[in-house]
C-alpha cells in the first residue's frame, strides 16, 4: 500500500504566463486549453493525494483525489474551486503489455455561479511498454464520456492514444484524445479534437531546449465553435553552477465565442529573456 500527498501555494502577477490553464493536470489528462487573459495577480492553492495497492505481482489499483482554489485580482467572477476524483486500474498482461481501466469525475463551479462536469469511464485500454534505457511507451483506447454546463447535457463516445519516451537526454511526450474537453478557464466544455505536444532536449550538459504545443478544435455545448492553439520554445544555458540564462518565444491564437473570461478570439505573440540564480 502506497500513498503520496502534495499541497502547493502560488500567488504571482502572470506577466511571463498571460492565461489561465485548468487545474490537476498531472492527476490526469484533462485536455484541456488555456485561455489568455489580462494582466492580474493569480493564487491558486492545490492539494492532491493518490494512494494505490498492488495485488500479485501483475495487478495494481489507485484512487486518487484534488482539490484547487483559484482567485484572480481582476476577473473575480473566475474564482473557482475544482474536485476531481477517480480510480484506475492496471494488469500487466505480460512484460510489455498493460491493460488499464478508469474512472474519473470532475466538477468545477465559479462565483458567477457557472459550473461544469464531466465522467470519464474508460475499459480496456492498452498499453506497450519496450525498452529499458530508453523507455517508450504507447498507449490507446477509449471509452465513454458524459459533460454537464449550466443545464445543458450531452454523452458520447472518446478516444484516446499516446507516445512517450524519456531517455537519458530525451523527454518526449505526445497525446491525442477525441471527446470532451474540460471547462476553458470557467467557460464552457468543448466536444471535439485535443493534442497537446512536449519536448525536452539536453543538448550538452549545461544546454537543454523546451517544445510544447496545444490545439483544441470543437464545439461547446451550446453549438459555438471554439479552437486554439499553441506553440512555444525555451532554450537554457546554465553560464554558471548557480547561473541561467533562458531565451523563450511563444505564438498563441485562439477563437473562443463561448468563452466568459479573456479575449474571445487573438492572435498574440510574446518573447523574452529572463535571468535565474
Amino acid at each position: 500500500l502506497t500513498w503520496n500527498d502534495s499541497n502547493s501555494y502560488i500567488t504571482v502577477y502572470n506577466d511571463k504566463v498571460t492565461y489561465l490553464s485548468c487545474p490537476m493536470a498531472s492527476l490526469e489528462p484533462t485536455f484541456s486549453q488555456d485561455v489568455v487573459v489580462p494582466r492580474q495577480r493569480v493564487s491558486r492553492n492545490s492539494i492532491a493525494a493518490n494512494v494505490s495497492y498492488r495485488f500479485g505481482t501483475r495487478g495494481q489499483i489507485e484512487a486518487f483525489g484534488a482539490h484547487e482554489y483559484s482567485l484572480y485580482g481582476v476577473l473575480e467572477d473566475a474564482n473557482n474551486q475544482p474536485l476531481q476524483l477517480g480510480v484506475r486500474g492496471q494488469y500487466q498482461v505480460n512484460k510489455w503489455l498493460f491493460l488499464n481501466n478508469s474512472f474519473s469525475s470532475y466538477l468545477n463551479r465559479d462565483n458567477a455561479s457557472r459550473s461544469a462536469a464531466i465522467q470519464r469511464l474508460q475499459v480496456g485500454n492498452l498499453k506497450f511498454q519496450f525498452g529499458r534505457r530508453d523507455n517508450i511507451e504507447i498507449s490507446m483506447g477509449g471509452g465513454l464520456e458524459n459533460a454537464r454546463n449550466d443545464g445543458q447535457s450531452d454523452t458520447g463516445l472518446s478516444v484516446q492514444a499516446g507516445i512517450s519516451k524519456t531517455a537519458d537526454s530525451t523527454l518526449l511526450s505526445l497525446v491525442y484524445h477525441r471527446g470532451f474537453s474540460l471547462a476553458t478557464g470557467t467557460g464552457s466544455v468543448v466536444a471535439g479534437n485535443n493534442l497537446n505536444l512536449s519536448y525536452t532536449q539536453w543538448l550538452s550538459r549545461r544546454v537543454n531546449l523546451n517544445l510544447n504545443t496545444g490545439y483544441t478544435d470543437g464545439t461547446s455545448l451550446a453549438d459555438a465553435p471554439t479552437s486554439y492553439f499553441s506553440g512555444g520554445a525555451e532554450l537554457g544555458i546554465a553560464v554558471h553552477s548557480h547561473v541561467v540564462v533562458s531565451t523563450s518565444y511563444r505564438y498563441v491564437t485562439q477563437d473562443l465565442p463561448a468563452t466568459t473570461v479573456g479575449a474571445k478570439s487573438l492572435s498574440r505573440q510574446t518573447a523574452g529573456i529572463s535571468l535565474q540564480y
